[in-house]
């Protein structure tokens, strides 16, 4: 769902072909996402910001950390399809 919301703001946007647009684009949807998430754990779990990060450090928490960090270059991917 990501990867098709991702194209529909690009082509709604007309977001530019430059690379650094589209890196720009993952790292504002990356901090949002972030963001959600931080706020989601301490309002839903009680967790604190600590905790949050801390959990980084475990093998689920790694494998959601990379997840998140490819749902931040689908712009790049998208760009680099368009030429093909």
């Amino acid at each position: 769902i990501s990867w098709i919301i991702c194209r529909r703001m690009i082509r709604r946007f007309s977001v530019s072909d430059d690379w650094a647009v589209r890196l720009a684009m993952g790292a504002v949807a990356f901090a949002l996402l972030m963001v959600a998430e931080w706020v989601l754990g301490v309002a839903a779990f009680g967790r604190t910001v600590a905790e949050q990060i801390a959990a980084y450090g475990t093998p689920d928490g790694m494998i959601g950390f990379v997840g998140q960090a490819i749902f931040a270059v689908f712009p790049l991917i998208q760009l680099s399809q368009k030429a093909k």
